[in-house]
């Protein structure tokens, strides 16, 4: 009986801790059908839009994309445009590897900042921050807030 507690005690620590994680993570949980002959997947995509005031709102934005290959690269989309009327307050991206383990955490200063319109124009304020990420290995998870 005192060798069975702790083998159930870490059963339970492990199953505690897989359940605790997003489960939505994790390569092997997408469906075979969905990976077949695909270079990337998205995993989840919400946007959150809150009205605050006449003049006032809040857009929430969170992706979930699954990277397969190096073709699927250019589906992340890891970008958001502003101005002087559009403030970003959160900007982050989460990578994960194909079983789900965080690899790495990208803050707002690791995004490029660049003009969002050509040379062309003799001045603008859009701006466009986008993450240029080289992973390390395929497949991998993104999720950008």
């Amino acid at each position: 009986m005192k060798v069975k507690l702790p083998i159930l005690c870490a059963i339970l620590l492990v199953t505690f801790h897989i359940s605790s994680q997003e489960n939505i993570i994790a390569n092997f949980l997408i469906p075979s059908n969905l990976k077949e002959n695909a270079n990337a997947v998205i995993r989840s995509s919400e946007l959150n839009i809150s009205i605050n005031a006449i003049n006032n709102m809040s857009v929430i934005e969170k992706r979930t994309i699954t990277v397969l290959n190096k073709e699927g690269d250019k589906h992340t989309n890891a970008h958001v445009y502003y101005d002087n009327n559009v403030k970003i307050k959160v900007l982050e991206a989460f990578v994960y590897n194909q079983f789900g383990t965080l690899i790495k955490k990208i803050k707002k200063t690791d995004f490029k900042d660049v003009s969002a319109v050509s040379g062309g124009t003799l001045y603008s304020d859009s701006r466009v921050k986008y993450l240029e990420y080289t992973p390390i290995s395929y497949p991998y998870t993104l999720v950008f807030n």
